[in-house]
């Protein structure tokens, strides 16, 4: 349900319909505005190409520009990359990118250290309880063996997690350049 009601001007329709195939009647289509409008990003107050200010949005790839005075939506476009602006956005995203597989690489490391060290406790404890001479010191060796087995088990998971974020971003980053 909308918090705030938009209209839509027979021009937003008309658009909607070209660039982005959307079919239905104009109380559908400006339904499926208003949809777009309650996930959208405000971007500012901009103007457009006749010279007005219009309150800018963005929903995935769509820009929707409504009129400040009565919230009509009066026109939409598709969000592309200008040919000006597309160094500027590889370079922030490549910077990005960077950082990300910096601080991924830092996590998989503290992880793997953490595995190492607990593996290498798994193999003394194993030991320890061949040499046990009491039951009751070899089930207790046995279940911290079993405990640090499932907490390698998580740790694997959890690196397993980092290296899927890394190829995500890396994925996005294709998407955007």
């Amino acid at each position: 349900m909308t918090t705030l009601r938009w209209s839509a001007t027979s021009h937003a329709i008309k658009r909607s319909r070209e660039r982005f195939n959307v079919r239905g009647s104009d109380a559908q289509i400006t339904e499926w505005l208003a949809q777009k409008l309650d996930s959208a990003s405000f971007i500012g107050c901009i103007p457009d190409d006749s010279g007005k200010m219009r309150r800018a949005y963005t929903s995935g790839k769509v820009v929707i520009f409504v009129a400040i005075a009565d919230s009509a939506v009066i026109t939409v476009r598709e969000a592309i990359i200008q040919r000006e602006w597309r160094g500027v956005i590889e370079k922030l995203a490549d910077k990005e990118l960077r950082k990300h597989k910096r601080r991924a690489l830092q996590e998989e490391r503290k992880l793997l250290e953490m595995r190492t060290q607990m593996e290498s406790e798994v193999c003394e404890l194993r030991a320890a309880a061949l040499g046990a001479r009491s039951e009751a010191k070899r089930n207790a060796c046995h279940a911290r063996v079993n405990a640090l087995t499932m907490r390698i088990t998580e740790v694997e998971r959890d690196i397993n997690r980092v290296r899927r974020d890394v190829l995500k971003a890396a994925e996005s980053y294709a998407a955007v350049i």
